[in-house]
């Protein structure tokens, strides 16, 4: 490993323990990641789901040591909480970044690329009224 790729952060953690998380996202990772975000029933599900798809193990393995044994593991999922805690917070925030960036809003605004539902109050707004 001469040089560190530029589209990978690396999340590291005490005693060694540490995992890559991708800055730039593939699409078929970002529409699956989609998929798990539109079906998490919490915060904490979503985050699951933003780690598992920006985790890059091609690299170099994730490293963390087993919740259960403290034998090195290189699933994630089972090191630490404390520690997997914030690489899922990180890879929210990455994946929030990344989605600003590649799915902008309209040219001159200040929305992003997701659309919002339609409030009540906007929606009697724009009904015509009837004749008289």
């Amino acid at each position: 490993m001469d040089q560190y790729p530029d589209y990978l952060e690396r999340q590291e953690g005490p005693d060694g323990q540490y995992c890559d998380l991708l800055t730039r996202i593939p699409y078929d990772r970002q529409r699956t990641l989609e998929l798990w975000l539109s079906r998490a029933r919490s915060k904490n599900d979503q985050m699951d789901a933003a780690l598992h798809a920006l985790l890059w193990t091609d690299y170099a393995p994730a490293k963390g040591k087993h919740v259960l044994t403290g034998e090195w593991t290189d699933d994630v999922g089972m090191a630490g909480a404390e520690i997997v805690e914030k690489w899922r917070e990180r890879a929210m925030e990455l994946y929030n970044d990344w989605f600003a960036a590649a799915m902008p809003g309209p040219k001159e605004s200040t929305r992003t690329g997701r659309r919002t539902g339609i409030s009540v109050k906007s929606a009697e707004a724009s009904e015509t009224p009837e004749p008289r």
